[in-house]
């Protein structure tokens, strides 16, 4: 993957991407393009990876 600085980059992104997905999700709740159910589910996991992400940012640190 490279040196821990880029990797550490790498995480950083993901952990944006994994936001904006959310922030997205809401979006399509809000004009009913998906039911409770599934965001619901996208939120777990959502939420689930980013803390994922920010505990390998810590660690990496």
């Amino acid at each position: 993957m490279g040196s821990n600085k880029q990797a550490i980059k790498f995480f950083y992104i993901a952990k944006g991407s994994s936001a904006e997905l959310l922030t997205q999700s809401i979006i399509a709740l809000e004009i009913e393009y998906i039911g409770k159910k599934s965001f619901a589910h996208i939120e777990t996991e959502c939420t689930a990876i980013s803390g994922m992400l920010g505990r390998l940012i810590k660690v990496r640190s």
